[in-house]
Parts: C-alpha cells; sequence; structure tokens
C-alpha cells in the first residue's frame, strides 16, 4: 500500500493504509483477491471514505476478472 505524503499528514496516510488493509483482508478471506496487489493513492483534496475505497477496490477487481 503505497501512500505518498502529499495525500496528507502521517495521521490521514495511515488511516488510509488501515481502511485498505482491512478492504484487502476481507478480499482475501472471501476468496476474491489473491496473489500480489499494489494500491496506490495519489494525492488528493480529500481523503477518501471507508465506502469510496471498497467500491474503488471491488470496480478494480471485478475488471481483474477475480470477483
Amino acid at each position: 500500500i503505497v501512500v505518498t505524503a502529499k495525500t496528507g499528514n502521517a495521521v490521514v496516510r495511515n488511516a488510509l493504509r488501515r481502511k485498505t488493509r482491512a478492504i484487502a483482508h476481507a478480499l482475501i478471506r472471501d476468496g476474491g483477491l489473491s496473489g500480489d496487489v499494489v494500491f496506490r493513492f495519489r494525492n488528493t483534496s480529500t481523503a477518501p471514505s471507508f465506502a469510496e475505497i471498497q467500491s474503488d477496490v471491488s470496480r478494480c477487481a471485478t475488471g481483474w476478472g477475480l470477483s
């Protein structure tokens, strides 16, 4: 999980990592994600919510044919 310093302070970056890790663990547990995946967050004006991250990851996993 790569979160650039431009994304925000350490609190924001760590929150994004924790949210993404939780979503990835759920996908792995459900069998929807396997192998190596890199999540990269670029600078944004606001930090995405858990639901936004989850929908983006699910959309990408569907595009990869994983879910």
